[in-house]
């Protein structure tokens, strides 16, 4: 469900650092796309969403099909930089798995090939915007969410320097 609060605040051209859980691995490929709009009361359309880029160049970054691609990933994205202002901007994150069999375009059948399952989410980004929040005036679920994830990252990062799994 859309709660219109933008989460964060991007600069042009600049980096944004994706962190994602994957609980089951089911092959295919992650896909970013941005949908610029200044106002929440905007809906986003499937026209309104271009394709970001990683950090390499590419459009998209390959899941492995097996139990290696599972758990926490971390990717780079960049931000467009010819969006120069963009108040209520829409993150939205693509997963396109590719376990179910079918057709491939050169005839064959295969893992991966034909219909497959697609996963999104979203989110409420702004870039090149001065929002007016401090972390003491985020709403009080961002601010819990925050220190959650603190203290998850610290976690993880005394379990990884201790060699002491989870």
């Amino acid at each position: 469900m859309a709660t219109n609060r933008t989460v964060k605040n991007y600069f042009p051209g600049s980096t944004m650092d994706i962190v994602i859980d994957l609980a089951t691995s089911h092959g295919g490929y992650f896909e970013f796309e941005i949908c610029q709009r200044n106002s929440f009361d905007i809906i986003e359309s499937e026209q309104c969403f271009t394709k970001l880029k990683f950090v390499d160049g590419s459009y998209r970054k390959s899941i492995p099909h097996d139990h290696s691609a599972e758990g926490l990933k971390t990717m780079s994205l960049m931000m467009p930089e010819d969006l120069r202002e963009c108040r209520a901007c829409v993150l939205r994150w693509n997963y396109h798995a590719g376990n179910n069999w079918g057709k491939c375009p050169d005839g064959t059948t295969g893992m991966g090939c034909g219909p497959q399952e697609l996963y999104r989410n979203c989110a409420d980004i702004s870039i090149g915007y001065q929002m007016d929040r401090t972390p003491d005036r985020l709403p009080v679920r961002t601010r819990k969410l925050r220190q959650r994830w603190a203290t998850y990252g610290d976690r993880v990062k005394r379990n990884s320097d201790s060699g002491k799994a989870l």
